[in-house]
């Protein structure tokens, strides 16, 4: 009667054992059912950010402007076009037209005006004299030349002059005035005679507008 009841209660340990095994096995698989049934996480998707590039702001940008003047020309034309003075002798146009020109400094009667634009260099010689009222003017114009050596007289003097600075007649392209200093620092222009080697000079007087 006594390895009876022994032998039940060994087999109730045995079942014991056994569902407690079983049960781990069945929690065991059900938490692995849910592993394997859940929706894998993705790995994550870097994110592409548009980059917008940004045109570099200028306010109010301009373009510089170019300023021409009559210095600005090329060296070629510049001899010829400017009113300026560029040479060592030159005298300017502004200068030219400052005062009337007398061909005997004692007589203020007979003489020549010269009016020269500024910024072309054409105009006009107006030819005076007061003793017959009689004015005559002749288009010319202004132009710069290359360093020139002359030769004046004046009644028994003689000298020479060096200039830059021509006066052209339009309709006379051969018969041309040349501009200087004088050794009084005045203007004077020297005039053809019939000797081509010999000019006479004009002076500028300042006291005579």
């Amino acid at each position: 009667m006594q390895r009876r009841h022994q032998q039940t209660s060994n087999h109730n340990w045995l079942y014991l054992i056994i569902v407690i095994v079983l049960g781990i096995i069945i929690y065991g698989a059900f938490k692995l059912g849910q592993q394997t049934t859940a929706p894998k996480a993705s790995p994550s998707t870097p994110i592409t950010r548009a980059h917008h590039h940004r045109r570099p702001h200028f306010a109010n940008r301009q373009t510089p402007k170019t300023h021409n003047s009559p210095n600005s020309e090329p060296e070629s034309t510049r001899d010829y076009q400017s009113t300026q003075a560029i040479g060592p002798y030159s005298i300017s146009t502004q200068e030219l037209n400052a005062h009337p020109f007398h061909y005997d400094h004692g007589n203020l009667d007979t003489g020549f005006r010269l009016q020269l634009d500024n910024q072309s260099g054409q105009g006009q010689i107006i030819l005076f004299n007061y003793d017959s009222n009689i004015q005559n003017q002749y288009p010319v114009h202004y132009q710069e030349i290359a360093t020139k050596t002359l030769q004046l007289q004046n009644s028994a003097e003689f000298r020479t002059v060096k200039v830059n600075t021509a006066l052209v007649f339009d309709e006379h392209p051969q018969k041309v005035y040349y501009a200087f200093k004088n050794r009084f620092h005045l203007a004077s222009v020297a005039i053809p005679t019939d000797d081509p080697q010999l000019y006479r000079e004009a002076v500028q007087s300042v006291n005579d507008k």
